[in-house]
């Protein structure tokens, strides 16, 4: 996600790395790229962009994505349980949908690092998709963090009515949002921008912990779960601005922050779950 949030971070070119040879250079400079392809796990772009293709990286995002959509549906398929949980469903679908995507073009640049090698496709051929396609993964952090903001706005207001006017008034937020992670290809963008939504989801929850909601009390050890699922998120973020991992070469950070956010998954989903089947909402 990751969180994605998430683990779908462009990696920075360290100093003296050789850039990627256009059509028809030498096989000697093919053989470079191969090699430092192959060596740090990326897929190196003629722009400059770098993805991750550690196999841990993309599985666990696929594992991820797997956990978003069956916490989504579960949520969706309860015939009663308030606006929460229902908003929260949203949630976790366009996370869902972020990770998949993610998951995807990682799994994509492994497949052509390996078609490289044998000589099945031509270098460079596949950057301006590449490219376009990281641009479109990347838009779908604006809906990612809008629909955590409406949930947190049904928490936070009194009444559903004056929570959805807050969430229709922050959609060009959103919007500006995922144009300029598009458009900056940078995940970190993202992760900070995360870190208000994420901030004031949190406190939501801590208020209706002191002053329950007035129509729609939060379900005792739900707001706990809640809680937990906001600082997992935020460890996430911080696994990937610093690269914590057990394992560079086995398992990075990337692969990590996925492991993070399929934990703060299980926390949104069975936060939602309780609220809902408590017929508190």
């Amino acid at each position: 996600m990751p969180p994605h949030g998430v683990g779908l971070r462009p990696h920075c070119r360290p100093q003296g790395a050789a850039a990627p040879p256009a059509a028809g250079e030498s096989r000697d400079a093919v053989a470079e790229w191969l090699a430092d392809a192959r060596g740090n796990q990326w897929y190196r772009c003629s722009s400059g962009l770098t993805i991750c293709t550690q196999p841990a990286g993309w599985i666990t995002d696929y594992v991820f994505a797997a956990g978003c959509a069956a916490g989504a549906a579960s949520l969706q398929s309860m015939d009663e349980g308030g606006a929460r949980p229902y908003s929260m469903a949203k949630f976790l679908w366009s996370f869902g949908a972020l990770g998949l995507s993610g998951a995807l073009i990682h799994h994509l640049c492994w497949v052509l690092v390996r078609r490289v090698g044998r000589g099945q496709t031509r270098l460079g051929a596949m950057d301006a998709p590449l490219l376009a396609l990281w641009s479109a993964v990347l838009s779908i952090c604006g809906a990612n963090n809008y629909y955590l903001f409406a949930t947190a706005s049904l928490l936070w207001c009194d009444d559903e009515a004056t929570a959805a006017e807050w969430a229709a008034g922050a959609v060009p937020v959103y919007a500006a949002l995922a144009l300029a992670v598009a458009a900056s290809h940078k995940i970190l963008i993202h992760i900070g921008a995360s870190l208000p939504t994420v901030s004031f989801f949190a406190a939501a929850c801590a208020k209706r912990i002191g002053t329950p909601h007035p129509t729609a009390p939060l379900a005792p050890h739900a707001s706990d779960l809640y809680l937990g699922a906001a600082l997992l998120l935020v460890a996430g973020g911080v696994v990937t601005k610093f690269k914590l991992s057990a394992s560079r070469a086995h398992f990075n950070h990337n692969a990590v922050m996925h492991a993070v956010a399929t934990a703060a998954v299980y926390c949104f989903y069975t936060g939602a779950r309780a609220d809902a089947d408590a017929g508190l909402v």
